[in-house]
């Protein structure tokens, strides 16, 4: 009778539509995984092509370049024009499971507009410190150091209530927190790297605004069926657009960046960028949010790691100690760490393990 209670513990009875549900939840985090490895290669590739612009034409403004990147998001208002739905925002039916339909009520206008307004300052700091951090390091650094968005996530979310706290999610969180420790202390000892320090603290400073963006976005949306992504992108750029505008004049205005209208092969550097980089990956990334959880999506960008360094090996000759390897590797981990989670009660497993060790170790614990 024990086994039996274990058994219905892990594999609980459920009704046809809970077991649809199920199955429609499993196939969201397919695809929302597969958003994230996309949004990775994208995200690598944009960072490099942003030390590019920095470093080999000589345009290091990022504020411009987020600024300019953030109006780009207005195309997405283009829907307006395009589809009637996003004029008319109603009820809609979505499918669960094979042939049982559910009732979800898409947000207002008004509604979505209220929405971007708070996200506004949360995505451009965010953008703005990873882009100005990317002119004082490397891009590994930069995008390992990212990562800790993690943390700050799993706090957050556990507050709002948003992801389940678990030991195995914590554990997760520590171990790409340790790597990220020696990321850093690696990053200090390379002389090749310049303002190297205060980079990797806009890195993390990037992180947190991340964070944020990601807990508050499932937290004010919860699902993806619930708005159209592209127009909540498309005011959330009009909005920057206008408010930060007297922003760019004071910082050239004091000095802190002097504007500078880029040349015509510079401008089609940053259209590139911005519309690749930012337009198309953020839609991918306020999916994949949407589709898994704030701490899988931003855990999922320690995926960058890896790639970054190849990138940086292959097309800028750099060398690694193996302290920043072995760091790199264990952001990696953390995120294989926290996926795990969804498939393992490890609280169940470990008390299997304790009545098959006190049963003398018999039976296979996880039969």
């Amino acid at each position: 009778r024990g086994m039996e209670e274990d058994t219905e513990e892990i594999l609980p009875s459920s009704p046809p539509v809970e077991a649809r549900a199920q199955t429609k939840i499993t196939r969201k985090n397919v695809i929302g995984l597969g958003l994230i490895i996309l949004v990775v290669i994208i995200w690598v590739s944009s960072s490099n092509w942003i030390q590019y612009i920095f470093e080999d034409t000589n345009y290091q403004k990022p504020f411009f370049l987020t600024y300019y990147s953030t109006t780009l998001f207005s195309i997405y208002l283009l829907g307006f024009a395009i589809f009637k739905k996003w004029r008319h925002p109603e009820s809609e039916y979505v499918t669960v499971g094979e042939d049982h339909q559910e009732k979800v009520q898409m947000l207002s206008i008004k509604e979505v507009v209220k929405l971007s307004a708070m996200f506004c300052p949360l995505w451009f700091f965010a953008n703005y410190f990873f882009n100005l951090s990317l002119s004082m390091t490397s891009v590994s650094s930069n995008t390992i150091l990212s990562t800790t968005s993690g943390l700050f996530t799993l706090i957050l979310g556990t507050i709002l209530r948003i992801d389940k706290f678990s030991i195995l999610k914590l554990l997760a969180v520590l171990v790409s927190f340790g790597g990220v420790v020696m990321v850093s202390l690696a990053d200090k000892s390379d002389s090749s790297q310049s303002d190297t320090v205060l980079g990797d603290i806009l890195s993390l400073l990037s992180a947190v605004f991340y964070a944020g963006y990601s807990v508050l976005l499932k937290k004010r949306i919860d699902s993806e069926e619930r708005l159209h992504g592209p127009m909540l992108l498309g005011f959330l750029g009009a909005i920057n657009t206008v408010v930060l505008f007297p922003v760019l004049i004071l910082f050239s205005v004091t000095g802190l960046e002097h504007f500078e209208f880029p040349t015509g092969k510079v401008f089609g550097f940053l259209t590139i960028q911005g519309l690749i980089g930012t337009v198309l990956s953020d839609y991918l990334w306020l999916l994949s949010v949407l589709l898994t959880s704030p701490l899988i999506a931003t855990l999922g960008l320690s995926l960058t790691t890896v790639l970054a360094m190849v990138v940086d090996i292959i097309f800028r000759g750099r060398h690694f100690p193996t302290m920043y390897v072995l760091g790199a590797l264990a952001v990696l981990s953390g995120f294989l760490l926290v996926n795990t989670d969804q498939y393992i009660n490890v609280p169940i497993v470990v008390k299997r393990v304790r009545e098959w060790r006190h049963r003398g170790g018999d039976r296979n614990p996880t039969e």
